[in-house]
């Protein structure tokens, strides 16, 4: 039967033999007669329904080549080089049917690696990849709308990136260039530590932003707890105060207390909490919060706990460890309404160079690692980018601030760690504290506000506060306890007054944040070096590093932080001049 034109009928299909073979075939005339002849598979001929060949002047005849002795070596030496690409690569024909695969891309879609072969259509594929969860398909997209977007980009074929995921997490790039008359060739190249290292620095440069917006806001609101414990603690030393309103003072301080932990929250994850740090044991202070929790962690969950002998100390503040411990039980908790299983390992481990790269704020060495994992419901990939912002939660109303896992996450990056979380819906979640070790165990000595007695005196002191309520009120606090005040709302203003008064001031008790170009530590280093006898107090909101550059002599420990009690005032400065 004539082949109608522009068709034809070969013998041997494409798939029989390797791109640039050369195969006999019988050929159809167009006036019914036939001859056998040679044909080769090259990528300039013409691929008809499967075969291939060229049309010339109504008669299919082959192209004039043969391969040489060199050829299939050649052809060898080919696949060889491609097989050692370090990425995947598919050679398409005109009607999107594969000629050709590498083993790179039968590596990164295991799943379908017996359809990674000549033949096999662009949606016979696609289809087969999505059914055999060889993709992971965006949440705003279907299966049928996301297989549409492949087929299309395929289809234009203009060099433009798109990322696929794997079920497993591999990301990869993926390109589709045109390549000869009609047909195309995709590479893809993995990019999975390359996207996980953008995210990281895109992350990490949020939660600094959001650290610097939380730690300002967190100072200014400790600036007004801090006048109003004031005003509150010289109420209450009014005489005739009825018993109702010592009641009433007592619930306002303790309203006021409850903003001075939330604002304590807001500096852990802005990086800003003052910590005391010194070394510790890691299993001890996870055993010791178990036995605190367990009760309320309920009957229906299942602790075990993993504890590997003879560990480093690590360098922490143990009580924001014993808080970030308890945050991450009480998640784990809440992830598992109906009960199940919450593991807790501590263990020693060393990350590598590599490893360390992959996040951050890492550094190469030895940490203590707490690794805390339960059986909940996990977290969309959505959910789990935004965990650690401050204020963001999955529960519902009433049931959580939002600052659990940003206020650990601040607290293990200020003690010079950092932390890892991996979760997947169903699958649970898994949270990573790195912990430094503990290099110097010297004791490291508490602040002034835990020692000392809460009595007066008659001292003079120096009080430098750019906030002209705080300034006021904690005058009258120190004139309540017997001191003479001298005030000064600026650096400037107050080494003048020591200038002019040195023989007079006892105390200089500042403010580290100040306006203009001079902080209270800078201050208080022209005042020690112009005045060796001065003793120095410092109080702020949160200091920063602003108190690593204080004078010789001015230890850490002379730090009272905002907002206190008059007694905690009190003991601060008796324990500023005596020590």
């Amino acid at each position: 039967m004539p082949i109608p034109p522009g068709q034809c009928q070969w013998s041997l299909p494409l798939s029989r033999f390797r791109p640039s073979e050369c195969a006999e075939v019988q050929m159809n005339r167009m006036n019914g007669s036939s001859q056998n002849r040679e044909v080769g598979s090259h990528s300039t001929d013409t691929v008809i329904n499967g075969w291939t060949g060229v049309q010339e002047n109504g008669d299919l005849v082959q192209r004039r080549w043969r391969p040489d002795a060199d050829a299939g070596a050649g052809l060898a030496a080919l696949d060889g080089v491609l097989d050692r690409l370090g990425e995947g690569i598919i050679l398409w024909d005109s009607a999107s049917r594969i000629v050709l695969t590498n083993q790179r891309i039968r590596e990164f879609l295991p799943e379908v690696k017996d359809l990674l072969r000549p033949g096999t259509t662009l949606r016979n594929l696609l289809t087969q990849t999505l059914a055999r969860g060889g993709l992971e398909i965006p949440a705003d997209q279907t299966e049928e709308r996301f297989l549409r977007l492949l087929v299309r980009l395929h289809g234009r074929s203009d060099g433009r990136e798109f990322i696929l995921r794997s079920k497993d997490g591999r990301i990869a790039s993926v390109k589709t260039h045109r390549s000869g008359p009609g047909g195309r060739v995709t590479v893809l190249s993995e990019i999975t530590r390359r996207v996980q290292t953008e995210e990281h620095v895109r992350r990490t440069q949020k939660m600094e932003a959001l650290g610097k917006l939380t730690g300002g806001l967190a100072h200014d609101f400790n600036n007004y707890l801090s006048v109003i414990y004031g005003y509150l603690e010289l109420l209450k030393l009014e005489p005739d105060l009825t018993d109702d309103a010592h009641e009433f003072i007592e619930a306002a301080l303790e309203g006021a207390s409850r903003g001075a932990a939330l604002t304590r929250s807001l500096l852990s994850f802005a990086r800003r909490q003052p910590l005391a740090p010194r070394p510790t044991d890691a299993g001890d202070a996870v055993q010791e919060t178990l036995a605190l929790i367990r009760r309320t962690l309920g009957e229906d969950v299942e602790i075990r706990l993993h504890l590997e002998t003879d560990l480093p100390r690590i360098n922490v503040d143990p009580e924001q460890l014993a808080s970030s411990l308890v945050n991450l039980a009480n998640n784990a908790r809440d992830a598992m309404p109906h009960g199940g299983l919450l593991n807790i390992s501590v263990r020693e481990v060393v990350l590598d160079r590599n490893q360390a790269l992959l996040h951050p704020r890492a550094n190469p060495g030895r940490f203590v690692l707490i690794q805390v994992t339960d059986s909940g419901c996990g977290m969309t990939p959505e959910h789990r980018a935004r965990v650690l912002e401050p204020f963001f939660t999955t529960k519902g109303p009433g049931h959580g601030t939002g600052l659990g896992l940003s206020m650990v996450y601040g607290f293990v990056t200020q003690s010079g760690g950092h932390l890892t979380l991996h979760s997947r819906p169903g699958e649970g979640t898994s949270v990573r504290l790195y912990l430094p070790l503990a290099v110097d165990e010297a004791e490291t000595p508490d602040e002034f506000c835990e020692s000392g007695d809460a009595r007066g005196g008659s001292e003079t002191v120096l009080l430098v506060e750019d906030n002209d309520e705080v300034l006021r009120s904690v005058a009258l606090q120190l004139r309540s306890l017997g001191y003479t005040v001298v005030q000064a709302s600026r650096a400037d203003e107050a080494l003048d007054i020591l200038e002019q008064e040195e023989a007079h001031i006892d105390l200089l008790f500042t403010d580290i944040v100040m306006p203009g170009t001079m902080d209270g530590v800078a201050m208080s280093r022209l005042a020690v070096e112009r005045f060796p006898r001065l003793r120095v107090l410092f109080t702020s909101g949160f200091a920063g590093d602003l108190l690593g550059r204080a004078p010789e002599g001015v230890r850490i420990r002379t730090l009272l932080n905002k907002p206190y009690r008059i007694h905690e005032l009190a003991r601060a400065v008796r324990g500023a001049l005596t020590s």
